[in-house]
C-alpha cells in the first residue's frame, strides 16, 4: 500500500511508522526551521521523501531508514539529513546533493553511498569507522567532509576529490 500523509509543523517532530510505513511523506516547516525523526521505518526502500515550504528541514533518524528511499526537495530553504545510527551500508544516491549536508550524529559505524558534492559533518566523536563511497564510475567524484569531532578512522571510495576540514582544537 502507498499510505500518504504531508505533515507541516514546527521545531521537531517524530513520526514513527511501526509495522506498516506511511510511505509517501510530504514535510514543511510551518513558520520555523524544523527536524523531522524518522523512527521504526519498516522498508526504507519504499519510501519517498518531499520536502516542501521555505524553511530549512533536517530529516533525522537511523541511516537504515533512508536507505534507498526516494526524494523529492520542493522546497525552498535547506535540506539536509542527522544520523541518530547506522547499522549497514546505506545507500543515499536517490536523496543527490543536500544542501543543507549530512551530519554523523552518533559513534557508529557508517558505510554511505553517496552522490558526488555533498558535504559530511562528523558531530560527535567516532572509535568506529566511517566509510563514504561515491559509488559511480566518474572521474571527477568530490565529497567535503567536516571533521567536528575525533574520529578513529575514515575510508574514502571512489572519490577522486576529497576536502577536510577541521577544528585543530579537538
Amino acid at each position: 500500500a502507498n499510505d500518504a500523509m504531508s505533515v507541516t509543523a514546527d521545531n521537531e517532530v517524530t513520526i514513527t511508522h511501526g509495522a506498516q510505513d506511511v510511505e509517501l511523506l510530504t514535510l514543511a516547516g510551518s513558520n520555523n526551521d524544523v527536524v523531522f525523526t524518522m523512527a521504526s521505518v519498516a522498508d526504507s526502500t519504499k519510501m519517498v521523501y518531499t520536502t516542501a515550504g521555505a524553511n530549512n528541514i533536517t530529516l533525522a533518524g537511523d541511516a537504515d531508514g533512508f536507505a534507498s528511499a526516494s526524494f523529492t526537495d520542493g522546497s525552498t530553504g535547506t535540506v539536509g539529513l542527522k544520523f541518530t545510527a547506522e547499522s549497514a551500508a546505506t545507500a543515499l544516491d536517490n536523496f543527490g546533493v543536500l544542501d543543507g549536508g549530512i551530519d554523523l550524529a552518533s559513534d557508529n559505524n557508517y558505510s554511505l553511498n553517496l552522490a558526488s558534492g555533498n558535504t559530511v559533518t562528523n558531530s560527535v566523536a567516532k572509535t568506529a569507522a566511517i566509510t563514504l563511497n561515491a559509488n559511480d564510475s566518474a572521474t571527477d567524484s568530490s565529497v567535503t567532509v567536516v571533521m567536528g569531532q575525533n574520529t578513529t578512522v575514515i575510508n574514502f571510495d571512489k572519490f577522486e576529490t576529497v576536502t577536510i576540514t577541521g577544528n585543530d582544537s579537538k
